[in-house]
């Protein structure tokens, strides 16, 4: 797989969380591993406490799931904790940022640039699903911050493997 580097303090506390936990659901359902599963859990139990991980965890699992089920080719990632971010991790954050934004135009941007499945019934799907884990994240007081647009639309022309899109941010 080839992956593209970023700089270490383009993520902050919201967006390593997420993407870390993102990472294990991705890893877990590749690997068919469940101990990946239990680490989702485990850290949002310690971040959040019992009765938002029981909500969060399963909201994360479902659009980890619709993303890899929906890809027109597997999803690229690296291993969790690792202070680099891919095009594909990018993108991904880029469409829950955008969601918890209110822009659902770039959320399914950074989606199609993900090599999404263009049918409209699964990009309905896939969008709803984007909308509502948002929606958990930032019910659990976990908020990403907002994104240029620039950076999604950037990331559809480097194409895998190219540099990170995320260092536009700095």
């Amino acid at each position: 797989m080839a992956y593209s580097s970023a700089c270490a303090d383009v993520l902050q506390g919201s967006e390593l969380f997420v993407l870390d936990n993102l990472r294990s659901c991705l890893t877990g359902y590749d690997l068919g591993e469940s101990a990946c599963w239990e680490f989702n859990y485990q850290s949002a139990f310690a971040r959040l406490g019992s009765s938002a991980a029981n909500r969060l965890v399963p909201e994360l699992h479902l659009w980890a799931l619709v993303l890899r089920q929906n890809a027109g080719r597997g999803l690229s990632y690296f291993p969790k904790f690792c202070r680099h971010v891919c095009r594909d991790e990018f993108l991904a954050l880029a469409a829950l940022s955008f969601a918890q934004n209110d822009d659902e135009e770039t959320a399914n941007l950074a989606l199609q640039n993900l090599q999404m499945t263009a049918h409209s019934a699964t990009r309905e799907i896939l969008w709803r699903q984007t909308e509502r884990c948002a929606a958990h994240f930032a019910a659990a007081g976990i908020m990403l911050r907002p994104l240029p647009v620039e950076s999604v639309i950037m990331a559809g022309r480097f194409g895998q493997g190219a540099p990170s899109p995320s260092q536009l941010l700095n």
